[in-house]
């Protein structure tokens, strides 16, 4: 899932990418071996306000609503993790050489990664 939050203080899952998910956990079929890390990713805007402290809580709420989702799917919930990587692990540069924003990048660092591991 890349990008399916949009502006960037949003943690909520749009529909389209809801339907992905919604896919992706009936495809899995939940074997007893899957674990599944949830990480959640913000671009390096700062975030600061009465719902989020930092864009650490904002990753950690990215990837707790994909728990969540999977969870009321029936998917075991200790076979998953969240895990919120803030904007320490861009996908592509969130500024150019000359350190002005790239709007465009840092909506692709703005993610949720799934990582299903056997």
């Amino acid at each position: 899932m890349n990008s399916y939050l949009g502006p960037p203080i949003r943690y909520d899952i749009d529909r389209q990418p809801r339907a992905q998910l919604d896919t992706l956990v009936d495809s899995m079929g939940v074997a007893d071996a899957v674990r599944i890390a949830i990480e959640g990713h913000t671009d390096d805007n700062p975030v600061a306000n009465t719902r989020f402290a930092s864009n650490w809580e904002l990753s950690a709420a990215r990837a707790t609503n994909v728990v969540r989702l999977f969870g009321d799917a029936q998917v075991p919930l200790h076979r998953m993790r969240a895990v919120a990587f803030a904007d320490t692990q861009p996908k592509v540069a969130n500024r150019d050489a000359a350190g002005q924003p790239v709007p465009a990048n840092q909506a692709q660092n703005r993610r949720i990664i799934i990582r299903v591991h056997l």
